[in-house]
């Protein structure tokens, strides 16, 4: 059941962004069941960012510098997937408090996507502008044991049309959210029906 918990919650992001006109990834960070699911999709137009020559291979996990922070989502599989780097993301404010170390996940799926620093990290294979998707889930753990700040976090890059990002939203659970919102709903209906006509 845990396997398609990080499935779910990436299908429903990216049936979400995909109604979005402009392109972006949209990535959020939320506990499930004592576990903390990262889940992102949606396209990335590239053409404004400046490719750094060579390819790398890379671990899905997070960690955060003295100076930089930096997360990857990456397929599941024996191998380490190759990515390609881009140079020129604008850096927000860092979502982690501290991360000493690297810190891999216990489940990951989709295509290589990353930023570490200012630059941005996507598959070998990924052409600018087509769909992507990933995941990752670390079980048993929180926001507090990664030391992730809640917020709304944007790698930014380009110009007009050719403007994107990669948005990071660490949030409560679902439930909770799903709660709050219910409840403010709630009152909105029961403050309209008591106000005169």
């Amino acid at each position: 059941m845990k396997k398609y918990t990080s499935l779910l919650l990436a299908l429903a992001a990216f049936s979400l962004s995909a109604k979005r006109m402009s392109a972006s990834v949209i990535i959020y960070v939320t506990e499930v069941s004592n576990n903390v699911v990262f889940s992102g999709s949606g396209t990335l137009n590239l053409t404004d960012l400046t490719p750094v020559s060579g390819s790398w291979s890379s671990a899905a996990g997070i960690r955060k510098w003295p100076d930089t922070v930096g997360f990857r989502l990456s397929p599941s599989g024996g191998s380490l997937p190759y990515a390609h780097m881009y140079d020129g993301v604008l850096e927000p404010a860092s979502p982690f408090t501290t991360v000493e170390t690297f810190q891999q996940p216990d489940e990951h799926s989709g295509v290589m996507l990353g930023v570490v620093g200012t630059r941005l990290m996507v598959s070998e294979h990924y052409v600018s502008g087509s769909p992507i998707a990933a995941s990752m889930t670390y079980h048993n753990s929180s926001f507090e044991a990664l030391r992730l700040n809640e917020g709304k976090y944007v790698w930014e890059w380009g110009t007009a049309e050719n403007s994107d990002s990669i948005t990071l939203h660490v949030v409560p659970e679902p439930q909770a959210s799903s709660l709050i919102l219910g409840l403010a709903g709630l009152s909105l209906f029961f403050l309209r029906r008591r106000m005169p006509t």
